[in-house]
């Protein structure tokens, strides 16, 4: 666990340094070309970015990412890894792995439903954003181990999802809640989520669960923090929620795109 984490935080320092032009193309040309990372959605050019984290946190033209009119969007762009339900004791199977939403949240829960979890590779824009209308209550840092959560790796490291660290947005729509759980991976030095700047994922030394409470209304669509390099989104919504659109596993998604 501390091995992943002080890789992680080391990687962090490392994408962060700025890269003066005219270095700074040849570089993000080199970057685009082995994450596979397209930057004709961008708002940016190749010579406007300075630091190789700006390619993963870019803004996209929001032509591209046409925010749908129905009830409940992706948050982010990425690959839908698992969807399932969510028993009215509260458990999850995730590629047959049993977990409690308990778990995931880190605190009592009270949901039967459906879940997604959605994977952001390296090359997807990893700005997320609200799936829909709602109050953003509460952000729970919950400290753990930036251990990989590439598709391949999942099934070799039991229970992954609850032994990284994570971030739990709890959101009120209406009279119902519904998570969104950020989970870290390696590689991931931060989750950031926008107002919220006491928060402070895979620090050195602040490694207790904190509870930060923040009571903002947000649009669907609209940015609400972003992954500082990829990993996971799990997303936990209530039962009478539940959707009939046809997504399977390994489907690509959009944010905006109707969920």
């Amino acid at each position: 666990m501390i091995l992943s984490n002080l890789i992680s935080r080391v990687t962090g320092i490392v994408v962060q340094l700025y890269i003066p032009w005219p270095l700074n193309g040849i570089v993000m040309k080199l970057a685009c070309a082995m994450l596979n990372i397209s930057l004709k959605e961008s708002q940016k050019s190749l010579f406007q970015f300075h630091r190789i984290q700006d390619l993963f946190t870019r803004s996209l033209k929001s032509e591209y990412r046409p925010i749908h009119d129905g009830n409940r969007v992706s948050p982010c762009d990425g690959k839908l890894q698992h969807r399932g339900d969510i028993t009215a004791d509260g458990n999850m199977s995730i590629k047959g792995q049993d977990y409690k939403i308990d778990d995931f949240c880190g605190e009592h829960v009270s949901l039967e439903g459906e879940y997604f979890s959605i994977y952001l590779s390296p090359k997807d824009c990893h700005q997320f954003f609200m799936p829909m209308d709602c109050i953003l209550e509460t952000a729970t840092h919950i400290p753990g181990a930036c251990l990989p959560v590439n598709p391949l790796l999942e099934s070799l490291l039991p229970r992954l999802y609850t032994r990284n660290e994570r971030v739990v947005l709890t959101c009120k729509a209406g009279d119902t809640r519904f998570y969104m759980v950020m989970v870290a991976a390696l590689n991931v030095g931060k989750i950031v989520i926008d107002g919220c700047k006491s928060l402070q994922s895979n620090a050195l030394f602040r490694r207790k669960k904190e509870v930060f409470t923040l009571n903002r209304a947000y649009k669907k669509g609209e940015k609400c923090g972003q992954f500082m390099l990829g990993s996971t989104i799990v997303l936990c919504f209530p039962r009478n929620w539940s959707s009939s659109i046809a997504l399977k596993k390994d489907d690509l998604l959009r944010y905006g795109q109707l969920l």
